[in-house]
């Protein structure tokens, strides 16, 4: 509501102990790479902050873990489903802020976080994250894999390039090859 704005209002206050990040990490639910997760930050706990915001994301927060068995080029997208600001980023060591591999708020805009790096072989967290405190709500989650390197792929490497005509507009999209 704007400056000024006068009214009347109810509090429900919930009483609770916010988990530690140790334990939200622990807990994490398993991701399975190129499959859709459905969640929502509602409720959720402002345990975990990204480092690719001066905000640091003080919202509700998410997190999952990923295992990867092989070095891979991954890429983890968000978008959030409620018209929210979300973010993204991925750790080592989730209660770590050190330990953050990639981290993005908006990919092509607020309601979108992408990231992309090749990880080690390992497991990882991965934290669905609100850019302000009024940025809860429910997204969808995807993580894909491809070799390092994006080989094997039409396009992967220069000599494969597509020709594309001068002023064309185009879209990229395949992990594997880009």
């Amino acid at each position: 509501v704007g400056d000024g704005a006068r009214g009347t209002y109810t509090l429900s206050p919930r009483e609770g102990e916010s988990p530690a990040a140790a334990d939200v990490c622990a807990r994490a639910t398993p991701l399975e790479p190129d499959t859709i997760v459905h969640g929502t930050t509602e409720g959720a706990a402002d345990t975990l902050n990204g480092s690719c915001s001066t905000s640091r994301f003080p919202a509700p927060d998410v997190t999952y873990s990923l295992e990867l068995r092989q070095p891979a080029r991954v890429r983890v997208s968000v978008e959030a489903e409620g018209r929210w600001d979300t973010a993204v980023y991925v750790r080592t060591t989730g209660a770590d802020p050190d330990s953050e591999a990639a981290c993005n708020d908006d990919a092509e805009d607020r309601f979108h976080a992408r990231a992309l790096k090749t990880l080690a072989a390992g497991r990882y967290s991965v934290t669905v994250d609100g850019y302000s405190n009024g940025a809860p709500g429910p997204f969808s989650l995807q993580v894909e894999t491809a070799p390092p390197a994006g080989r094997g792929v039409e396009g992967a490497a220069c000599a494969g390039a597509r020709p594309r005509a001068a002023g064309a507009e185009g879209k990229g999209g395949n992990i594997a090859g880009r």
